[in-house]
């Protein structure tokens, strides 16, 4: 009877095992190192994404140049410059167009400078005579009304509830702030707006009387005496007291450099009126 070797048997597996064991791997070809070589390139080429702006960020950008531009257009369109002229004195003003404007005494003036290019409009409290440079559409507001022209010269008178405007060349436009009713005047014509803001109309005027106070000259024709008390009163810069009745008219011309004395006595002598003057300065009427 033969006997199996399994001793034998097995020495084949186990040396197929260590041959396995000690077997160098196969080494990568040049192709696939080229190609491993050709990913990292393109890895490292992508571009990096940029961040976003957070939302947040944005708005307050929007906003802070929002507020920079109304800030801008703020000062633009509310800048004024107003131009005052005192009692006793006349001035004259150059607006940012060379248009000419002689404000007589105790007269106001407002303008917007910035904005002048965009819109000529001033407002006018007070006396004043124009000479508008040709352009833009021009406006002067009152309380009592408003004068519209293109270019030209004319003369407004606006105090207290009295608005009168003369055109002496061009055309103007004056309109009645309560009423919106309005008349377009040409030269030798006068425009009153009432106090209910009807409006009086008058042709071949005389204009000498009405710009005589740019000339340094009072000429006042059936004009009412507490009128012409007034006007004195801002010419020569001084407060006259009445005790006596001025419910009357004077007609009549004098230079204003006759002084405030004889300014008085010229007027009040027709009527039989008197004037005294204190030591401090103080006029009063008398009968």
């Amino acid at each position: 009877m033969k006997r199996h070797n399994t001793h034998n048997n097995r020495q084949p597996d186990k040396l197929q095992q260590i041959e396995n064991m000690l077997q160098i791997p196969e080494a990568p070809s040049k192709e696939d190192i080229w190609n491993s070589l050709e990913e990292k390139i393109d890895a490292a080429s992508e571009p990096v994404k940029q961040r976003r702006l957070y939302p947040t960020l944005r708005v307050w950008a929007v906003a802070a140049a929002i507020t920079v531009l109304l800030g801008i257009g703020a000062v633009l369109r509310f800048t004024y410059v107003s131009v005052y002229c005192p009692p006793g004195e006349t001035r004259q003003v150059i607006l940012p167009d060379n248009s000419v404007v002689v404000l007589n005494s105790d007269s106001k003036l407002s303008y917007k400078k910035f904005w002048w290019p965009v819109s000529r409009e001033l407002t006018l409290k007070g006396e004043a005579w124009f000479k508008v440079t040709k352009g833009k559409r021009f406006t002067v507001q009152s309380k009592q009304g408003s004068t519209t022209v293109l270019g030209t010269r004319f003369n407004i008178y606006a105090r207290d509830d009295v608005y009168r405007v003369a055109c002496i060349s061009g055309r103007v436009q004056v309109s009645a702030q309560k009423t919106k009713k309005s008349i377009i005047l040409t030269p030798a014509e006068e425009a009153a707006v009432t106090a209910n803001g009807e409006i009086i109309f008058h042709k071949n005027i005389d204009l000498e009387p009405v710009v005589a106070w740019k000339n340094g000259v009072f000429i006042f024709t059936a004009t009412p005496l507490t009128e012409v008390i007034k006007e004195l009163e801002r010419r020569y810069n001084v407060h006259i007291r009445t005790e006596a009745d001025l419910n009357k008219s004077y007609t009549g011309s004098f230079p204003d450099s006759v002084g405030i004395e004889k300014a008085l006595d010229l007027v009040c002598k027709p009527f039989g009126l008197k004037f005294a003057r204190d030591n401090r300065g103080n006029i009063t009427i008398l009968n």
